[in-house]
């Protein structure tokens, strides 16, 4: 009963505002019939006493509507969704669409109410169709295109989706379309790769980079390609793109870019990177990634200076942790509990860190995500920085 008088507060702020416009005199618009006016409190107190099929009957039975009435009624429609009531939320707006004049504001704004309804339901190909009148009348225009968009990722229909989001930017500028469109065409890269078809998902990146030519997800494929096809030289100019373009996504790309000079043979090229590193204040993945290939060169002890020299320019838990594994094996039996109980605690706090996290929402995460689960955002997901991150 508490939430739904909660729930109630916003339509019942609404009625006393308009009742205070009635009685002041100041109304702008021709008042409601009484019996309208009646329906409606009537309805009001069915809902308050939980009869809500009463309070629907009540409602939909209204023919005439006034603007005070249909923005009660958006706003209702708009709370039984919200509160996951979907078959209610819908009978009210599709009420609002079918009693407005086709051609007002007012129609617009409940067939948008519509299809976010259908939406919400899991309804999409009625979503998608509502949202393309509302395109195709000019009434909310960007909001429709935000939300078929988002039904066509949810769909992962990546073809319509693209087609789309071109139309979009086409008529409203590029802008936020750019990184879309880029990420798109990856997805249809992804796609043509697990089909094993290299030419299609190469000719998709190819498109992706013309439209954003900073895409770190479309370099890093690109590079992925050339390792599998032995390219290593391509490889390293892929990875090395990622590198000066986005550099906080190095960790993303240290090994293969390690692995890529390795396997070409350039070692005084990897050699000469490893020295840029040494330079540099670097991520953790990246020092203990280099450290492997220090090691596999030069040895162990060259490889555990670097290790150390580099976490005494950048802390980090995580190097603290795997720096007291090394030593473990150096312990003199006494001292063995003493370090495995330091690793133990530290593997505790390590473990309950995220590793990336969304710079909009602040959804969290172990592994990077192009595009973030929750709040659905392109690119947002960023490598957590300092002591306990990277």
């Amino acid at each position: 009963m508490l939430n739904l008088l909660w729930l109630l507060l916003p339509v019942a702020f609404i009625f006393g505002w308009w009742g205070g416009r009635r009685s002041a005199g100041h109304s702008t618009m021709a008042s409601p019939a009484n019996g309208n006016e009646s329906s409606y409190f009537r309805g009001l107190n069915y809902l308050i006493n939980e009869q809500q099929d009463e309070a629907m009957e009540l409602f939909l039975g209204i023919k005439e509507l006034d603007q005070e009435m249909a923005d009660t009624q958006l706003a209702l429609g708009n709370l039984f969704r919200r509160r996951g009531e979907f078959d209610r939320a819908i009978k009210i707006h599709q009420h609002l669409v079918d009693r407005s004049d086709a051609q007002s504001s007012a129609y617009g704004d409940a067939l948008l109410e519509l299809a976010n309804d259908y939406t919400a339901s899991g309804l999409l190909d009625w979503a998608e169709k509502a949202y393309k009148e509302l395109i195709s009348r000019k009434q909310h225009v960007k909001i429709a295109y935000d939300a078929l968009i988002s039904v066509f990722e949810r769909e992962k229909d990546w073809q319509n989706a693209i087609v789309l989001a071109e139309e979009s930017a086409q008529r409203q500028g590029g802008g936020e379309r750019t990184v879309q469109l880029g990420h798109f065409y990856c997805e249809m890269a992804d796609r043509a790769v697990a089909e094993r078809d290299t030419d299609t998902a190469r000719q998709y990146l190819k498109k992706a980079l013309s439209i954003h030519p900073t895409s770190a997800r479309a370099h890093i494929l690109r590079g992925d390609l050339a390792m599998g096809r032995g390219d290593y030289d391509r490889a390293i100019q892929c990875y090395t793109s990622v590198e000066h373009q986005n550099p906080e996504l190095t960790p993303e790309i240290i090994k293969p870019l390690l692995d890529a000079y390795y396997e070409s043979g350039d070692i005084a090229g990897l050699r000469a990177y490893i020295r840029r590193i040494r330079e540099r204040l670097n991520s953790y993945s990246v020092i203990k990634t280099t450290r492997k290939m220090i090691e596999n060169l030069d040895g162990e002890a060259d490889a555990d200076r670097f290790f150390k020299s580099q976490l005494l320019k950048r802390p980090s838990l995580k190097g603290l942790r795997d720096w007291a594994q090394g030593e473990l094996e150096k312990s003199k039996p006494g001292e063995k509990e003493k370090v495995a109980v330091i690793i133990r605690m530290l593997d505790s706090v390590v473990e309950d860190k995220p590793g990336y996290v969304c710079s909009k929402c602040g959804f969290k995460a172990r592994a990077l995500h192009w595009q973030c689960p929750s709040c659905g955002s392109w690119e947002s997901i960023k490598t957590v920085i300092g002591v306990e991150g990277e």
